[in-house]
């Protein structure tokens, strides 16, 4: 799931002021999460410049930072650092909202999660973006943006709130009719008493 998020969101191309970012992209690629964290972790202690390049640089380590630690199971700290990668002005992507929303749900932090699934839900199934070699490619958010969406009837039943689980669920079933989880627990949601 890393590396899909690693070419999609972009983070595969940079100059030589970004080589330790791409030396902790290419350890993220290669499952090396621990490795990852400390490059980026390094990065953005060596590195607190407020010029464009610098805070172009910060949002991507963060992201980086991000990713490595939700692969570690540091959810929260995966939270604070995909976040600041967003307060940075890094390019934010469904994906990128999903594994902040997976992250809230592992903390039992449901709204968290809610809302950052509701953020990625929002923005569009489809974007382009370069990569490595200077291409033009699509990348297709469809799969986790139905994911987010099915995620936010979980957090719901997990909150009780079973009306707006409920709700959620006709929604849902009525983007994905062919879904048959979806399905099998819209029966379990028909048999909670509001």
């Amino acid at each position: 799931m890393i590396a899909a998020v690693l070419v999609v969101a972009g983070v595969l191309v940079f100059g030589n002021k970004g080589k330790d970012i791409e030396e902790g992209t290419k350890l993220l690629e290669q499952g090396k999460y621990k490795e990852a964290s400390e490059v980026f972790n390094t990065y953005l202690k060596e590195h607190t410049g407020a010029d464009e390049d610098d805070v172009f640089y910060q949002a991507e380590a963060s992201r980086g930072l991000g990713m490595a630690y939700y692969e570690l199971k540091q959810y929260d700290k995966a939270i604070e650092f995909l976040n600041k990668a967003a307060d940075l002005g890094g390019e934010m992507t469904p994906a990128l909202y999903n594994l902040i929303g997976i992250s809230a749900m592992n903390l039992e932090d449901y709204d968290s999660a809610l809302t950052a699934f509701e953020k990625g839900c929002q923005l569009p199934a489809t974007s382009v973006y370069t990569d490595a070699d200077g291409k033009e490619q699509t990348a297709d958010y469809t799969a986790v943006i139905q994911e987010m969406q099915f995620n936010r009837i979980v957090c719901f039943e997990k909150k009780l709130d079973w009306a707006s689980a409920k709700a959620e669920m006709e929604t849902y079933l009525t983007l994905y009719p062919d879904d048959e989880t979806a399905k099998k627990e819209a029966e379990f949601l028909g048999s909670m008493q509001l």
